[in-house]
């Protein structure tokens, strides 16, 4: 049997979850054929899948060493680091990645998820706008740039962007209990009662609802 053919035969395992049978094909594919590159970021996937993170870290580093402009194993670095919340790390790995190809608007949507981690505001909502620019039908994007607006404290944008975020996404709820809160913030009660109750209409069965009903309660009588 040839590399190719175990090579295959590891990624129909994979993706019938024989992690182990997986894991296994793809280390003989690579002991037939240890340079290829495809072959070293199928492992990085295969174990990512696993839920080996620093094995698949391993075999993506391996990616960089063979194919340095291969922006997708950066890509793919990164996100196996912003899980394990090792955040610099996962920076510099986009960082390379965009170095790479900068025209993947992932990729700067998952810089700027990074720098919200680190209550990096400015620049996380600099790096979202530009993913939004690079595929305007991206739509969580409006619901992130809403989020770094409201934790920064611009809750005038935030409102602006939530709307945005409610409409284009509607199966995100969590847009109209934010959108609750920055209209609060800004004095503006009745536009966040309404918030409150689409949000609550929309997810009857929410943990938050004793809470927001509560809200909706002081929102009514407060003089």
């Amino acid at each position: 049997v040839d590399s190719t053919a175990y090579f295959h035969l590891a990624r129909v395992q994979s993706k019938r979850m024989q992690h182990s049978s997986a894991i296994e094909s793809i280390k003989r594919a690579l002991e037939l054929s240890p340079r290829r590159v495809d072959f070293h970021f199928e492992m990085g996937r295969i174990l990512r899948d696993a839920g080996k993170l620093n094995e698949a870290i391993e075999a993506w580093k391996m990616v960089n060493q063979l194919a340095p402009q291969r922006a997708d194993a950066y890509e793919s670095l990164g996100l196996v680091y912003l899980e394990k919340m090792q955040v610099p790390e996962a920076i510099a790995a986009f960082q390379e990645a965009l170095k790479a190809d900068a025209s993947i608007h992932r990729i700067y949507a998952s810089l700027g998820d990074c720098y919200f981690a680190e209550s990096r505001w400015d620049e996380a909502i600099a790096l979202y706008m530009k993913a939004l620019k690079l595929a305007p039908s991206l739509k969580q994007l409006p619901y992130k740039i809403a989020r770094a607006y409201s934790e920064k404290g611009s809750h005038a944008q935030a409102i602006d962007w939530y709307k945005k975020a409610a409409v284009e996404d509607s199966s995100n709820s969590m847009s109209w209990y934010y959108l609750g809160y920055a209209y609060k913030e800004k004095g503006r009660r009745k536009e966040a009662i309404s918030a409150f109750s689409v949000y609550l209409r929309k997810k009857p069965e929410a943990d938050e609802r004793k809470m927001l009903e509560d809200e909706i309660y002081d929102l009514q009588h407060e003089r």
